[in-house]
């Protein structure tokens, strides 16, 4: 199963430290400075838009250069792969990937060594020119940072956190046990009277 970020829009206070993060934490790693989060306000509702790291990844199955990947733990976007086509765009059920403007790609590696040198021009990548100039964005959990994603850390009313494997086998177990809870007329979990 793949990491996902669950948002609680009931505790959503739209306040948009999470998008501020977001942008941070990408920006640092040297990869495109646009928020792979979003808050959509609907009166005085707020919701945060994520990705929701599906096991099918339509964004995968459709991105003709293979930008976009099933990863261990999440669905991963190559930047420097990504040539702008939209059609993930298209693809996400979610409207969770978006269009960076920005006007550099950084390797990852560059990115680590804090050199820039790696930068290529935003229209030429590995000789395959982007239309419009733009590359795809997505959701990474923020790679491989220790503490987790950065919206998660930051958000001050806890509406987003980490769903994982251990977290969904609690979660699983709990709705199993109150479901075996809820059924008084049997005498036992199995079933059989005596």
């Amino acid at each position: 199963m793949t990491r996902f970020i669950y948002a609680n829009p009931s505790l959503c206070s739209g306040c948009d430290a999470c998008v501020d993060a977001c942008t941070e934490s990408h920006k640092t790693r040297g990869l495109q400075d646009q928020a792979r989060i979003t808050i959509v306000r609907n009166g005085d509702a707020s919701t945060p838009v994520v990705c929701r790291q599906c096991e099918n990844a339509p964004c995968a199955q459709v991105c003709p250069v293979g930008a976009i990947t099933i990863g261990k733990q999440a669905i991963e976007l190559d930047e420097e792969k990504c040539i702008g086509c939209k059609f993930c765009v298209i693809a996400c059920p979610f409207g969770a990937i978006v269009l960076s403007v920005s006007t550099k790609v950084v390797s990852a590696d560059a990115a680590a060594k804090g050199d820039d040198a790696g930068a290529m021009p935003l229209n030429v990548n590995a000789g395959i020119p982007k239309p419009n100039g733009k590359i795809a964005v997505k959701c990474d959990l923020c790679g491989s940072a220790e503490k987790g994603p950065a919206c998660v850390q930051v958000c001050p009313t806890k509406a987003l956190f980490l769903v994982d494997d251990k977290l969904m086998r609690k979660s699983v177990n709990a709705k199993r046990a109150a479901a075996v809870n809820f059924m008084p007329f049997m005498e036992n979990p199995g079933g059989k009277k005596g």
